[in-house]
C-alpha cells in the first residue's frame, strides 16, 4: 500500500509512505535501517518468535509493537532489546 502525493512533487523530494508485505527476515528491508516512510510487515507463529526476530539485529534505537491487547504489548515491549519501545505508536524525530 502507498500514500498519494498532494501538491507539486516535481522537485523529487517526495516518497510515498509504503507498507511492504511478503517479506522475510533474510531481506535487507527487514535487517537494515531504512531512511524513508517504509514499513515491512512479516507474519510470525508465536510471540517468542516475534521477540527473537526483533532482537536479531545490530540496530535497536527504537521499536514499535502494534497489538489490540495492551497486556500483550507490554509483555513484548519488556522483552524487545531496544532503547525505546512504543506500543501502538511510533517515535518520530
Amino acid at each position: 500500500a502507498q500514500s498519494q502525493a498532494v501538491g507539486d512533487t516535481s522537485n523529487g523530494f517526495f516518497y510515498p509512505a509504503t507498507l511492504v508485505t511478503n517479506v522475510n527476515h533474510t531481506m535487507d528491508l527487514m535487517r537494515e535501517e531504512t531512511f524513508g516512510p517504509v514499513i515491512p510487515v512479516m507474519p510470525f507463529d508465536n510471540l517468542d518468535e516475534a521477540v527473537n526476530l526483533a532482537n536479531d539485529s545490530c540496530l535497536a534505537l527504537t521499536s514499535s509493537v502494534f497489538t489490540s491487547s495492551s497486556k500483550t504489548g507490554t509483555f513484548l515491549a519488556k522483552r524487545i532489546e531496544a532503547g525505546v519501545t512504543t506500543i501502538n505508536d511510533h517515535l518520530y524525530t
